[in-house]
């Protein structure tokens, strides 16, 4: 009668205690669940836990499994820390690209809106009229239109070269416009890689953490009369 209410007491602590497990989850960072997750694995192989373990369904082999899902996990993390890495450098690139490229942009802009401050078809053609907008890309929109629009017209060329803004400087301006172009590319393709890194990483947790659950419950009836084993999986 003592052992089965005992047993009966076991079983409702650990149910109580995988409840808590799945909220505990909740709130630990990724961080946090892998290394009490590596912990877990490594004693499992203890000889006074292991035979305990292999008693109740985890021999050698399920643990095995466990570790490989624990390192599944790892790399994803690592692959979604490393896009996001990628992620911060496309958009550091953007922003250089920019004030690269914006400085010379609004002088030949300056001049255009003198230049042309009479011709309406110069003004429309070249959106010479409003403040640049603050989104990159139709700020961009802007300049790529200003850039070729001037390339596509002699009289506006001639126009521009004779306050010093010759076909050769006028190139290489249009070039650092589209480097901005190319590198906004490059960063919404950055952006989505790290969301998709950061998905697939969330799910290999999610396979993790279930696992894990389910492990650390068995493992606290299996080790149940013995504190000091349950120490060592830090149950």
């Amino acid at each position: 009668m003592a052992e089965d209410t005992l047993n009966a007491a076991t079983a409702a602590a650990v149910e109580d205690e995988i409840e808590a497990g799945s909220r505990q989850s909740t709130y630990e960072t990724v961080g946090e669940r892998l290394g009490k997750y590596d912990v877990y694995m490594a004693n499992a192989a203890d000889p006074a836990v292991a035979p305990r373990l292999a008693a109740f369904g985890y021999d050698e082999s399920k643990i095995t499994a466990g570790r490989e899902l624990v390192e599944a996990a790892r790399a994803a993390d690592a692959a979604n820390a490393r896009e996001y890495g990628e992620q911060y450098a496309a958009t550091e690139k953007v922003e250089k690209e920019f004030v690269e490229a914006s400085k010379p942009y609004m002088v030949s802009l300056g001049v255009a809106r003198i230049a042309f401050r009479k011709d309406a078809e110069a003004r429309k053609a070249l959106v010479l009229k409003g403040t640049r907008s603050r989104s990159l890309p139709e700020w961009t929109r802007d300049a790529e239109l200003f850039y070729r629009n001037a390339f596509a017209t002699p009289p506006f060329l001639s126009r521009l070269a004779e306050f010093g803004r010759t076909r050769d400087i006028l190139d290489a301006e249009y070039k650092e416009v589209k480097d901005v172009a190319a590198a906004l590319a490059a960063q919404t393709k950055e952006m989505g890689e790290a969301v998709q890194s950061t998905k697939a990483r969330d799910e290999k947790m999610a396979e993790l953490d279930e696992w894990m659950l389910e492990f650390a419950g068995i493992a606290r009836i299996a080790l149940a009369d013995s504190p000091d084993l349950q120490q060592k999986l830090a149950l």
